[in-house]
């Protein structure tokens, strides 16, 4: 069996991905604190794609590459603790996920986020009566401290099922709001109305949704909070 280690400088360069779990290679080399040429990047990724210290998605099309590291590789960054493997049949959801929060960081709504593998005491979070969501959002606004769970909602769940994660919301005080992203406004119609039969005034005026396509601009993403139809950009500015 062939000794895999990592060099200092691969370790630096990889970074990102113990925070992202899954990130297109131009961000990760934007997060970077190091000058990285794009080029060597590539050629770092390939080589270590073929040691099993990476795993690589593309989009269709020739669309964005995405990396992530496998077993192997959360062992070599020093990530093993991170409770979470990065699985082929939630991969799209993760690259969603991640990509969705670092956009919503880069508008400065936003002072901090993390993500569900952050939660490294997931277990304690999750017994503690609370819901754990796909990443938590916290900032300050009109000099007030509020934090939100994200939930990303590619694919429609069942009523019981997003009746029964709602109820655990409403059900402790520690998210001030919930935020739900749907890739289609008819999702996101349908999961409002739901909503509004089943839980009221309560749910509603804690509840923000928006639909967006991963796509265009995230700041003019049509969204609802408080019965109102609204921008992402007009919620959090």
């Amino acid at each position: 069996m062939e000794l895999i280690e990592l060099t200092a400088t691969q370790t630096h360069l990889l970074a990102p991905l113990i925070k992202w779990r899954v990130i297109d290679i131009h961000s990760a080399i934007a997060l970077n604190p190091f000058k990285v040429n794009y080029n060597s990047f590539c050629r770092m990724v390939r080589c270590l794609e073929g040691k099993g210290v990476l795993g690589s998605y593309r989009r269709p099309a020739g669309g964005k590459k995405y990396i992530y590291p496998t077993p192997l590789g959360d062992k070599l960054l020093g990530a093993q603790d991170t409770p979470a493997t990065i699985a082929k049949e939630t991969l799209l959801h993760d690259i969603a996920t991640s990509d969705l929060v670092r956009g919503l960081l880069a508008e400065g709504w936003f002072e901090s986020a993390a993500l569900e593998h952050e939660l490294h005491n997931k277990r304690e979070f999750g017994s503690a009566g609370r819901v754990v969501p796909d990443a938590i959002l916290e900032g300050l606004k009109d000099n007030k401290r509020f934090r939100i769970a994200l939930e990303v909602e590619l694919t429609s769940k069942s009523h019981k099922r997003s009746e029964e994660k709602m109820r655990g919301y409403l059900s402790q005080r520690y998210f001030d709001y919930f935020l739900y992203a749907f890739p289609k406004a008819s999702q996101q119609a349908c999961f409002q109305r739901l909503v509004s039969e089943r839980f009221g005034e309560e749910a509603i005026n804690r509840l923000m949704c928006f639909s967006w396509d991963w796509q265009s601009a995230l700041p003019s993403a049509q969204g609802s909070f408080k019965g109102r139809c609204l921008t992402l950009k007009e919620i959090f500015s």
